[in-house]
């Protein structure tokens, strides 16, 4: 299965003691991305932030097709560090997507 370029940019937000991203996702591709999915992590040491809580989780996106996908978690979690997005899958280059 061909590999897949997912175009992501990720708006970032501090409320209320809580971190709000938002990632728009976009296959322009001509083949399908399967299973994507997104993965807090923190910007310095790369550490997985849990807990998280997702809109969605293990999206496929048809190409052309977009989605937004919403993610929030707890100031306390990223022990002092600002939260960035990963974006994985099962024919997707790797990629961070942008604060």
């Amino acid at each position: 299965m061909a590999k897949v370029r997912v175009d992501a940019s990720t708006s970032i937000k501090q409320q209320d003691g809580r971190w709000i991203l938002n990632t728009e996702l976009q296959n322009n591709s001509k083949h399908p991305a399967l299973m994507i999915r997104l993965k807090a992590v923190r910007s310095r040491s790369g550490d997985r932030i849990l807990p998280v809580f997702y809109s969605d989780n293990y999206v496929t996106l048809m190409p052309g097709e977009s989605r937004s996908i919403r993610t929030e978690l707890e100031n306390a979690d990223t022990r002092g560090e600002t939260p960035r997005i990963m974006i994985e899958g099962f024919n997707i280059k790797s990629k961070e997507g942008p604060l």
